[in-house]
């Protein structure tokens, strides 16, 4: 199974932009070191089958499945598309709540987990992220960090509590924009 880099066309002017590109940067980083696939993946046709209906992480499902079999996971930097994440905190905070309990029930159910969700090893690729002489951008990182520790809090919790997040509801703010609107249309691939 391969995967591409996705690349946000959210505005960093924003803080929470600012935070949607980091959170893509840290993606990035951290599937150079071991690959985690996701908005745009190939897989090899004969070893797909249907994934379980139950999970609401499908790329990450397809990971464990790829593995289960014994194919490998390959991460392709060069090949890009674009995506546009949250505009809004209680969006964003839901998409990561979502996700992130996603993971907790592949991590319950097959006993996979994402290389991203190794907070340890984010953490230090976060931390390489910090710098005084980029004050805004450290506070969104910061605020990244909070708002994912919250996340995968309630995600958890969500597990435990036996709530589903198989169907979701796409966030408004995060809707393709049109290409007037957008530097690099949404969904685009090169």
């Amino acid at each position: 199974m391969t995967g591409g880099r996705p690349i946000p066309n959210n505005r960093r002017d924003a803080i929470l932009g600012e935070m949607v590109h980091l959170l893509w940067e840290l993606h990035r980083d951290r599937a150079s070191q071991s690959p985690k696939l996701g908005e745009i993946v190939a897989i090899r046709a004969a070893i797909m089958w249907p994934l379980e209906s139950a999970s609401p992480v499908d790329e990450a499902s397809a990971e464990a499945l790829v593995q289960s079999y014994g194919y490998e996971l390959r991460y392709v930097p060069d090949a890009l598309v674009t995506n546009h994440g949250p505009e809004r905190l209680r969006e964003y905070f839901g998409q990561r709540r979502r996700i992130n309990a996603g993971h907790y029930w592949l991590k319950h159910a097959c006993g996979y987990e994402p290389s991203t969700f190794d907070w340890r090893s984010v953490l230090v690729l976060a931390l390489r992220r910090m710098s005084p002489r980029r004050p805004r951008r450290s506070l969104a990182l910061g605020l990244a960090a909070v708002v994912e520790a919250a996340a995968r809090f309630t995600g958890r919790m969500d597990l435990a509590l036996g709530r589903s997040h198989t169907v979701w509801k796409m966030s408004e703010s995060a809707r393709p924009r049109l290409e007037e609107d957008a530097e690099t249309p949404v969904g685009s691939v090169r």
